[in-house]
């Protein structure tokens, strides 16, 4: 069952107050029921779906015509995680693990002129996880539930050269990951877009212009870093 409810309060002329709950599942995938390796001789056939309870609170607002941002609150919880669990035989799948995830994140977007905007964003969030009373788990593998930094940021100002020639310069934080430990890193991109016609769009951008190469995720002497990247782009609506 998915069930979802919504509730939405028009505070004021551009300010919603708005509230939702939901119920999600992520349904058993093959590599749940049907891996068998050395390391996991049993298998997951007992595997079931992982549930998640979703809270949200959240305001979205429209001061004036220039300035738009919102904030939003977040509570998920957790039943049935996977977990690798210690059996009669060897180790399977299991369903021991249960967690809750708290946070807030928000955006605002600026038209500072006719031809200048400054947009920004930022998440912060903390994931806690335990394991059910009782359970036979092996131990330090509840790292496999997820790897995510608390923090993210991003800063973008937009700045319209010519009435169909734009250039975007944006500053982006990640915070490190815990298990496997990964460092934190600030990247800067750069945007060059031109609307030659209605129907066709040619841009040119630059990922990581400021940094030679940075790690995003996987354990230390065997991650790939991410290299400064140049893509081009053609865009043509028939």
């Amino acid at each position: 069952w998915l069930p979802t409810a919504r509730l939405g309060w028009q505070l004021a002329p551009g300010h919603l107050l708005w509230a939702s709950a939901s119920r999600a599942v992520r349904t058993p995938s093959r590599a749940d029921r049907d891996a068998v390796l050395p390391s996991l001789p049993l298998g997951g056939a007992d595997f079931i779906s992982e549930v998640a309870r979703v809270f949200e609170l959240g305001l979205r607002a429209q001061p004036r015509s220039t300035v738009s941002y919102a904030l939003t609150l977040f509570r998920h919880e957790f039943d049935r995680l996977r977990s690798v669990d210690l059996r009669p035989g060897g180790t399977a799948f299991g369903n021991s693990h249960r967690g809750s995830l708290t946070g807030l994140e928000g955006w605002g977007s600026w038209r500072i002129a006719d031809a200048w905007r400054l947009q920004a964003s930022y998440a912060h969030q903390r994931l806690d996880l335990d394991t059910d009373a009782g359970s036979n788990v092996v131990p330090d593998t509840i790292s496999q539930l997820g790897n995510d930094p608390r923090n993210r940021a991003r800063v973008a100002v937009g700045w319209d050269i010519a009435p169909r020639m734009e250039l975007d310069l944006s500053l982006r934080y990640v915070g490190a990951m815990p298990a496997p430990r990964v460092p934190s890193y600030a990247a800067v991109d750069l945007r060059w877009g031109w609307r030659v016609r209605s129907d066709l769009e040619l841009s040119l951008s630059v990922r990581n212009l400021t940094d030679p190469g940075h790690p995003e995720w996987g354990p230390a002497g065997t991650r790939s870093e991410i290299p400064r990247s140049v893509m081009a782009r053609a865009v043509w609506r028939m």
